[in-house]
């Protein structure tokens, strides 16, 4: 009996110790490594919250899932347009949008601006910052 209960203790230890070395790694392998990022707001940026299209920096809180459009310049990332993921309403309620008329192909030209999508992690308004946390693209 003991000889019986001693083998079940044994099993569970090893049992145990292997899901302790293979979970973390498993794990690992599918964990997306987050980033976080300041950017300088810029004076004129856009900001957009919920449907007020005439936010300002104080509006958006932590914890908001964002997209910010920003360029870098002399080492600072410079965010010029902040929009959360809020679906805004028409202009005109009850209004539908017209039709998007066929447009020919042109070449595109490389924009001089970045895009990241994340979620806030701070806000210093009286400083024009904002701390953003994303993934990071592998």
């Amino acid at each position: 009996m003991q000889t019986r209960f001693f083998r079940l203790k044994l099993t569970l230890a090893a049992v145990a110790l292997i899901l302790a070395g293979v979970l973390p790694t498993e794990a690992a392998k599918h964990a997306t490594p987050t980033q976080n990022e300041v950017f300088q707001v810029a004076a004129k940026a856009k900001i957009v919250v919920g449907t007020d299209r005439h936010a300002s920096l104080a509006d958006v809180k932590a914890g908001d899932h964002v997209s910010i459009t920003y360029q870098q310049q002399d080492g600072v990332l410079v965010a010029y347009h902040i929009s959360d993921d809020v679906p805004h309403k028409p202009r005109i309620p009850g209004s539908t949008p017209a039709p998007a008329k066929p447009i020919a192909p042109h070449p595109k030209k490389p924009s001089p601006y970045s895009h990241v999508r994340g979620i806030v992690e701070s806000v210093d308004a009286q400083a024009g910052t904002l701390t953003l946390s994303y993934k990071a693209k592998p």
